[in-house]
């Protein structure tokens, strides 16, 4: 279950992540994730880090502003028999509008 709340509840697996995953490849071309901290269990993992880019395509319907970001993120993920089965994404997604220059 993704409880992300840009891209809430796709389908499960690789058929829910691909398309978002492309779309984020095809829109920030040199995108890049930073990591800061990582802490895993038996059961989950939870990592804080930054991500980078420069938006020169369209991204999730955005045209292309040629402009670079950076901005925090927290995943948290739950896991059962080697499966994710919860996904948790915080992203400072207003700070990259603002970035972008989409939002003032």
């Amino acid at each position: 279950m993704n409880h992300s709340p840009s891209t809430p509840n796709p389908p499960a697996g690789p058929k829910g992540l691909v398309p978002i995953v492309r779309a984020m490849r095809e829109g920030i071309p040199d995108l890049r994730y930073r990591i800061d901290d990582l802490i895993v269990t038996d059961d989950a993992a939870a990592v804080r880090l930054w991500v980078t880019g420069t938006h020169e395509g369209s991204l999730f319907g955005l045209a292309p502003t040629h402009r670079r970001f950076e901005v925090a993120q927290m995943n948290f993920e739950r896991f059962r028999e080697g499966r994710i089965v919860a996904h948790h994404r915080l992203t400072d997604e207003l700070g990259m509008m603002r970035q972008l220059g989409i939002v003032g």
